[in-house]
């Protein structure tokens, strides 16, 4: 992978990452589809865990271009 592409991949999983994490302050303190509310289960820990993840995804990336 080139240096242009990690930087890049980089860059749009910071965002989307970001913005996983801050559905949950702007969303309310709980995200629930209709259908999935009747079973009980909560979207906002999945948002927050995969925001975290691609956070983490876009800093290696970024010290993977940087050090290259």
């Amino acid at each position: 992978m080139s240096k242009r592409t990690q930087v890049v991949l980089a860059g749009a999983s910071m965002v989307v990452g970001l913005a996983f994490i801050t559905i949950k302050f702007v969303g309310g303190s709980s995200l629930e589809a209709a259908s999935v509310g009747q079973a009980g289960i909560d979207l906002t820990k999945y948002f927050l865990w995969g925001g975290d993840g691609l956070l983490l995804i876009s800093a290696l990336l970024y010290i993977r271009a940087s050090a290259a």
